[in-house]
């Protein structure tokens, strides 16, 4: 079993070592593997629903293979990547991110047809405050801690009844002075 192993490898590496020697095989055999650049826009972005982003990667085009590419992330899964253009290099896809998402960032991988591979770092923030902070308690501040969302009663409510008990006691007083 083993001498069949071993037999099975000599002869793939003789075949490999065929092709570069006869040519032609020279420059594909070079260049497969080589990294790409992957671009990600946007590269920082929040958690939440609807939340998508695009992946841009330089995927070559060579002769004989088409040009598509597939990313693969935890924060979105795989998503087929398609040329940007028709006749020059290049790939991109669009991904919907899952909606919960933890804070951390995300490696994307990308592998291009033509066996080219990179990556690219997708930092996921957090999601957006659904409510303003907290404001002290100064009285017109709306939301402090343990009110609803009225305003209280506070300073200006004081100051309005001071005002309306004057203006009482006023016309009381404008009263009698009349009846005399």
């Amino acid at each position: 079993m083993r001498a069949v192993h071993r037999f099975k490898q000599a002869i793939a590496a003789g075949l490999g070592a065929g092709a570069l020697v006869l040519g032609g095989g020279g420059a594909a055999y070079a260049s497969a593997g080589q990294e790409i650049e992957v671009t990600l826009n946007p590269a920082r972005t929040v958690t939440g629903p609807g939340k998508t982003v695009e992946i841009v990667a330089q995927c070559p085009r060579e002769v004989g293979k088409p040009l598509r590419g597939i990313a693969t992330s935890p924060a979105f899964g795989t998503v087929t990547l398609q040329p940007i253009t028709e006749g020059q290099a290049g790939v991109r896809g669009v991904a919907k991110l899952e909606t919960s998402l933890e804070a951390k960032t995300y490696e994307v991988k990308v592998r291009c047809e033509s066996n080219h591979t990179g990556q690219a770092n997708l930092e996921i923030v957090g999601p957006l405050p659904t409510k303003g902070p907290k404001a002290g308690g100064g009285g017109t501040a709306l939301g402090a801690a343990g009110e609803d969302d009225g305003m209280s009663f506070g300073p200006l409510g004081i100051g309005a009844l001071i005002v309306v008990a004057g203006g009482v006691g006023v016309a009381f007083a404008r009263r009698r002075a009349a009846n005399g």
